[in-house]
């Protein structure tokens, strides 16, 4: 049995390097500090990292250039390295091998490596069982394309973008809200959602584990 998984905001944490490179960036252009907690709050609410500047106050000019630094930084390898796993992550990962379901990555990024120097900082490199990397500008058709061919059991993320993939490809999704997207907007949006990583693992190994097996 597979299972896809993806990876920023689902199993390791998104907002540190988020928040993290928007600090940076905006002390590069010597603009206010960055309002932390309500940048997230915005992001995770659905707004772009330059559209959450814009409502935090900064000037469109500083915003936009901003967000321009933010995209060249987001996946620079001295952020990725900092990249921690979610709560909980590691010991579900562990169950799913117990249980024997194969797990897949499917994630989108601009530097394909950079996904596996974020799995390495947040320790599940040993814990996955394939990295698949789209291109962030096609991701959620890429995403659809990957999950059709290959029909995972089902597929765990924590955006709109995982979840029109998974719809288009006819596998069942699994919302947490953990991530990039809060709870209140993926449901706003008909997504049922189970909370983190951890509850999606034990709903998904509950459901495998009461189906008929064959000649059952």
């Amino acid at each position: 049995m597979l299972l896809a998984l993806d990876l920023d905001g689902t199993l390791i944490d998104a907002r540190a390097r988020q928040v993290g490179v928007a600090r940076h960036v905006l002390a590069q252009l010597g603009a206010q500090p960055l309002r932390e907690g309500r940048f997230w709050e915005l992001k995770r609410s659905g707004a772009s990292t330059e559209s959450a500047l814009v409502r935090l106050g900064y000037p469109a000019s500083v915003a936009g250039e901003g967000a321009r630094l933010w995209r060249s930084e987001i996946e620079a390898e001295s952020w990725l390295a900092q990249d921690q796993a979610l709560p909980g992550v590691e010991q579900a990962l562990h169950e799913l091998q117990a249980e024997g379901v194969s797990t897949a990555v499917l994630t989108a990024r601009g530097r394909p490596k950079g996904a596996l120097s974020s799995l390495r900082g947040a320790g599940l490199a040993e814990l996955i069982g394939e990295l698949i990397v789209v291109n962030p500008e096609r991701a959620s058709r890429e995403k659809a394309s990957w999950l059709a061919a290959r029909s995972p059991a089902a597929f765990i993320g924590d955006t709109e973008s995982d979840g029109a993939a998974a719809a288009s490809a006819g596998v069942a999704f699994l919302a947490v809200a953990g991530g990039q997207r809060d709870g209140a907007y993926l449901g706003a949006r008909g997504y049922r959602v189970l909370g983190t990583f951890a509850q999606a693992v034990a709903e998904f190994v509950g459901v495998a584990r009461s189906a008929p097996t064959v000649g059952g």
